[in-house]
C-alpha cells in the first residue's frame, strides 16, 4: 500500500469515528436520565424521605431516623458519584471525537503534498493519544469544575442539594442564588480548582492535598470527616474521598499533605475579600456624607 493510499484509510477510519459521536453520547444521555428519575425520588424532603420517616417515628418503629438519614445520604452521594462519572465519560468522548478530527485532517492533507511511495510505519495509537493529550491541555483553561458541569449540576439540583452555576455562584437546594462566589482560581498549570472545602463549604483552612486523587480539603475537617465514618462504621470502615465523583474509596491521613501553594492562594483571597469590604464600607461612608450634604 502507497503512503497516499494509507492515509486515505485511515482518513476514513477516522471519519467513520467522527459520524458515531452521537452514539457515544447516548449511553451517556440515557445513564442520566435514569439519574435523574433517581434523584427526583430521593430528593431531599421528597416523597421517599417522608415515607421513610414516617415509619421511623411509628409507635414500634422497624428502622431508625438516623439510619433512615444514613441511607439517603449514602444514595446521594452514589448518584453525585455516577453524575461525576457522566461528566468524565461526555469529557472522554470529546477529547476521542477531537483527536479523529485532528488525525484526519491530517491524513487528508498528507494525500495532497505527499508523493507516491511505500507507506512508512506510524504508530497510530500513540498519534491518537497524543491528539488526546493536547486537546485535553488545550481545555484545560476553561474546563469548568465538576460542580459546575451539567450533569453534575442537573442532579444536585434535583437531589436538593447546594449547587453551583456555570456563572461560579453557589445556589441552593431550591435554585436561590447566593451572593457568596465560589472561589474558582487558577494553579498556573491550566488547571482550575475552588479554594472552598468540599467538606465545609467553607474558605479552606490549612489546606491538605490528597496525594492519591489529588483533592484538597482544610486538614481539620477531613481528619473529622474520616473519624466519624469510622466511629460510626468501625474502625476499619473504607472511607471514600467527600468530593463526588472520586475514584478515591480509601481515603486516609496517609494519603494528605500540607499545600503550601493553596494555602497562599487562600491568603491572598482573604486580603483581596478585605481590600473590597474596606472599598465599599468606604464608597457607603461618601454617600452618606453626599446626602448630609445635599440636606444644607
Amino acid at each position: 500500500m502507497t503512503q497516499q493510499n494509507g492515509s486515505r484509510a485511515v482518513a476514513a477510519m477516522m471519519e467513520s469515528i467522527i459520524n458515531k459521536e452521537g452514539d457515544y453520547y447516548s449511553a451517556i444521555k440515557e445513564n442520566h436520565q435514569r439519574s435523574t428519575m433517581a434523584a427526583d425520588r430521593l430528593a431531599r424532603h421528597g416523597v421517599l424521605e417522608q415515607v421513610l420517616l414516617k415509619l421511623a417515628r411509628e409507635d414500634k418503629p422497624i428502622v431508625s431516623e438516623d439510619d433512615v438519614q444514613t441511607f439517603l445520604t449514602e444514595q446521594r452521594a452514589r448518584l453525585l458519584n455516577m453524575a461525576g462519572r457522566n461528566v468524565e465519560n461526555s469529557q472522554t468522548v470529546q477529547r476521542f471525537v477531537a483527536a479523529a478530527k485532528t488525525i484526519r485532517e491530517q491524513e487528508l492533507s498528507n494525500t495532497q503534498v505527499q508523493p507516491e511511495g511505500d507507506e512508512e510505519f506510524v504508530n497510530y495509537d500513540v498519534v491518537f493519544r497524543g491528539a488526546m493529550e493536547k486537546h485535553e491541555a488545550d481545555r484545560a483553561s476553561s474546563q469548568l469544575p465538576l460542580e459546575q458541569e451539567k450533569y453534575y449540576r442537573d442532579i444536585a439540583e434535583r437531589l436538593g442539594e447546594p449547587t453551583v452555576n456555570a456563572k461560579g455562584k453557589k445556589k441552593k437546594g431550591n435554585n436561590n442564588e447566593e451572593d457568596d462566589d465560589i472561589m474558582v482560581v487558577n494553579n498556573g498549570q491550566g488547571q482550575a480548582f475552588t479554594l472552598k472545602c468540599p467538606i465545609t463549604m467553607q474558605l479552606m483552612d490549612d489546606p491538605v492535598i490528597n496525594k492519591m486523587c489529588k483533592h484538597h480539603y482544610s486538614k481539620a475537617a477531613i481528619a473529622n470527616y474520616i473519624s466519624t465514618k469510622r466511629k460510626n462504621r468501625g474502625p476499619n470502615y473504607k472511607v471514600g474521598c467527600p468530593v463526588p465523583g472520586c475514584f478515591n474509596q480509601n481515603v486516609n491521613m496517609n494519603q494528605l499533605e500540607d499545600d503550601s501553594t493553596i494555602l497562599l492562594q487562600v491568603r491572598r483571597f482573604k486580603k483581596q475579600e478585605e481590600r473590597e469590604t474596606q472599598m465599599r464600607s468606604s464608597q457607603a461612608e461618601n454617600v452618606d456624607e453626599s446626602e448630609e450634604e445635599e440636606k444644607f
